[in-house]
């Protein structure tokens, strides 16, 4: 797996920002989850982007902040709800409060011919939760489906970039696995090799490389999933113990551990160390 098979996810405020990423590593992806505002000169190394959505308005002063640059990296981009109107906004398109919302599981009608919605029908179910819409689409860019007359989404084949106004990561949208795998391995062309076994060794690799030999580690173990799996892949890290030879056969029948390992459980995990594994831990 190379550097050039991983999607950065980027974290607008979403409820469903770990949906998403779930959602990736389920299409045998392997992907990142970094903050909006990340320098785009961090993000050169990646096959995509996918920004998520989030509670705020574009137009707001509070909105998030984020760098314009990291629409002209010339990466594959998807832009969900928020992000597809940032998408729209960067490039001198329009979002406006609409008189009417949405909010639940609506039908929508898709247009031909995007690479998005390859293999689906012309209506699909979707969950739409927004207040904002796209009023004016930029330059270069084309709706390619409709709820009613509001924006759903909108392609820019050129520029490899696309958004939807609802949530394909959710259950609720019945073909939203097949429009993200559509993008991530139609789009982006990845191969989709990456798995949950991967994504183990990266981990176990990243503690070896980061505890030094002779070193101790103390984990503190809440009984959530992140700490666990924390426990679990510093205890796969850790070097094999010795066998202690029988002395009177010179063999070893019955091998106990040895009392000091180089790398235990017993030592201190520092907090850089703890949000590294659990951000590369595999949840299932």
């Amino acid at each position: 797996m190379t550097a050039s098979e991983v999607v950065a996810i980027l974290d607008a405020g979403a409820q469903y920002a770990k949906v998403i990423d779930r959602r990736v590593r389920e299409l045998c992806v392997e992907c990142e989850l970094l903050p909006l505002d990340i320098d785009p000169s961090k993000l050169t190394g990646y096959a995509a982007i996918i920004i998520s959505g989030g509670p705020q308005s574009v137009y707001d002063a509070d909105a998030p902040k984020y760098d314009p640059k990291l629409f002209s990296l010339g990466l594959p981009i998807l832009g969900i709800c928020y992000g597809m109107q940032l998408m729209n906004s960067v490039h001198g398109g329009t979002v406006e409060r609409k008189e009417k919302r949405e909010d639940g599981q609506f039908e929508i009608d898709l247009a031909d011919g995007c690479a998005l919605f390859k293999g689906l029908g012309k209506r699909t179910e979707v969950l739409l939760t927004h207040g904002d819409s796209i009023d004016k689409v930029p330059d270069g860019f084309r709706v390619v489906a409709t709820s009613g007359d509001i924006t759903a989404a909108i392609e820019s084949v050129e520029r490899k970039m696309y958004g939807v106004q609802f949530h394909p990561e959710v259950d609720l949208s019945v073909e939203g696995g097949a429009m993200l795998s559509n993008f991530l391995l139609g789009v982006c062309g990845l191969s989709g090799s990456f798995s949950m076994q991967s994504r183990q060794q990266t981990a176990i690799q990243y503690i070896r490389s980061n505890v030094a030999d002779g070193q101790k580690v103390l984990c503190l173990v809440s009984g959530g999933v992140d700490s666990a799996v924390c426990a679990a892949l510093l205890n796969k890290a850790k070097p094999k113990p010795n066998p202690s030879p029988d002395p009177n056969t010179n063999l070893n029948p019955h091998p106990h551990p040895n009392p000091n390992p180089t790398l235990a459980l017993t030592l201190t995990l520092t907090l850089s160390l703890a949000l590294a594994l659990t951000r590369c831990a595999p949840r299932c």
